[in-house]
């Protein structure tokens, strides 16, 4: 049987910046802590050229355009998170990706040999209400790599 130390030697937090997105983190800290896991860091910004009523008022040159900004600012906003939220972590990685979200969070795990990845259940998308957020749920069902689902309201444990 395989330590689990050897297995969660890499923790995925895929992030939307959102109040419940940042349920996980001290989850995602503490998982660290403990198993000296580096922490990737990971931001998607849904892709907009294929939304195609926003290419119909906008154009492909504007449409792009705004991606790259958002792709900014989620640089941006990555940065002052791993400053902010995870300066005593010794290990991190960070990373803006554009696509369908739940498909750049399997990539990421895939491609980076992720031993658990730790979301949210809800993020800001349009739909909040819905028993399980659609993102998550979808990665649950898809991933190879085990996922920890953190409730959105989750109270954080103090010693």
């Amino acid at each position: 049987m395989m330590e689990v130390r050897g297995m969660i030697d890499r923790i995925l937090w895929p992030t939307d910046f959102s109040e419940n997105s940042r349920a996980a983190l001290p989850l995602v800290k503490s998982m660290a802590d403990k198993y000296n896991s580096r922490i990737y860091l990971l931001h998607v910004e849904e892709t907009l050229s294929n939304t195609h009523k926003l290419l119909g008022m906008l154009g492909k040159k504007e449409v792009d355009k705004l991606e790259k900004t958002l792709m900014k600012a989620g640089e941006t906003e990555l940065i002052k998170v791993g400053d902010e939220d995870l300066i005593n972590c010794n290990l991190y990685r960070k990373e803006v990706r554009v696509g369908d979200i739940a498909e750049e969070i399997l990539k990421v795990a895939d491609e980076n040999d992720i031993g658990l990845i730790i979301m949210s259940t809800h993020g800001h998308g349009p739909i909040q209400n819905l028993a399980f957020g659609s993102v998550t749920e979808k990665v649950i069902k898809n991933s190879k790599t085990p996922v920890l689902a953190v409730p959105a309201d989750i109270e954080p444990q103090t010693e």
